[in-house]
């Protein structure tokens, strides 16, 4: 009994949809369709499609597969497998409530399910699903924040591009950029307090990888970091999350009494989207029309598709890095962040000068 290598990553494919939907955890576990429950059972139906209709309960479906595996399981994937089901069981007859952490344990054990049976790999996004709780767990600032630290906050997002194209050089160039840079707002006097930052990935779904938080209230979350290539280009879903998070935050902001400066958003790419961006770029070329966001549009290499980055912004043009000049850029983000943070909301602010992109 196997299950296909296109269901596999199809039944990967809606892990990642199920993490990113809105949604309690319990909703996440049990809700009719797009949940840890609705994959699971469909696997069990893939795999037992030859079960005699004698066998009904998942419990006897899941011997019935073990039973009859070309190969077998093994007894710790037959342990967490039965487990799972009777979590599964008992979240949705309401016998036991689910926690973030129970809700990683699902996705793990039904994981290693699945790859076991189409013998593939979990992919690694996945992994970071249940091996980090920086993607569901926001931070969010309280009276306590708002007591020790009143400074102008400056809100950046970077949303970027990890698909399979990413892969190799540009991967490991764009992790220890991200690495600087959060490093050195962390350990600037005036930005740690200033600069929130929010990361957003994209490569077949969109990943929110880090929360807006102080910098010095992430630096435990930032311990693990680490970005994978994979998949497709679905940049259209990661701007509109981007943007989403930034509302969220703004919001948090004026109903707190914080003052802040006008949100950055950095858009890295090497490619092009492969899903719709229409939404996406009408709402970026609002907000940049409003005076409500900064845009960073960055091309890596030569095969970034112009025409559509430009969609994202309509008044400056999207810039490609000379070669793969990423850590340069993102020394570059730094020291603009810290000079921003120093200055008051209001001023014209000159940022330094462009030394890693191709300048018409």
């Amino acid at each position: 009994m196997r299950l296909a290598p296109t269901h596999a990553k199809m039944q990967f494919d809606k892990l990642r949809q199920i993490h990113q939907a809105p949604g309690t955890i319990l909703e996440k576990l049990t809700r009719k369709n797009n949940s840890v429950n609705s994959v699971f059972t469909d696997a069990l139906f893939k795999l037992s499609s030859s079960v005699p209709d004698t066998v009904k309960t998942r419990q006897d479906r899941l011997k019935h597969i073990f039973d009859n595996s070309e190969t077998t399981p093994g007894s710790e994937l037959i342990a967490e497998t039965n487990t799972l089901a009777k979590d599964l069981n008992a979240y949705f007859k309401g016998f036991r409530i689910a926690s973030e952490a129970d809700y990683r344990v699902c996705i793990k054990r039904l994981a290693r399910f699945i790859a076991f049976y189409s013998n593939s790999q979990i992919p690694d996004d996945v992994i970071i699903i249940y091996n980090s709780s920086a993607s569901t767990s926001p931070l969010t600032i309280n009276a306590d924040d708002l007591i020790d630290n009143p400074t102008t906050r400056v809100p950046v997002v970077l949303c970027l591009d990890v698909s399979a194209s990413m892969s190799g050089q540009k991967i490991q160039d764009l992790n220890r950029g991200v690495k600087e840079f959060f490093h050195a707002v962390k350990n600037d006097d005036v930005a740690k307090y200033a600069v929130e930052l929010c990361i957003v990935t994209f490569n077949s779904s969109a990943q929110k990888i880090l929360d807006f938080a102080g910098i010095e209230r992430q630096i435990d979350q930032f311990k693990n970091f680490n970005l994978v290539a994979s998949g497709y280009t679905a940049m259209g879903s990661a701007v509109n999350m981007a943007l989403d998070l930034l509302e969220k935050r703004k919001k948090e902001y004026q109903d707190k009494g914080v003052d802040y400066w006008q949100p950055w958003l950095v858009l890295m790419t090497d490619g092009q989207p492969t899903d719709n961006i229409t939404s996406a770029a009408q709402r970026t070329s609002d907000l940049i029309n409003g005076r409500k966001l900064t845009i960073f549009p960055i091309m890596i290499g030569q095969s970034t598709n112009l025409e559509q980055l430009k969609k994202f912004s309509p008044n400056k043009e999207p810039l490609r890095l000379q070669g793969l000049m990423i850590a340069e850029f993102f020394d570059w983000l730094g020291k603009s962040v810290k000079t921003t943070s120093q200055s008051a909301p209001g001023t014209r602010i000159k940022l330094p000068p462009i030394s890693w992109a191709y300048l018409d």
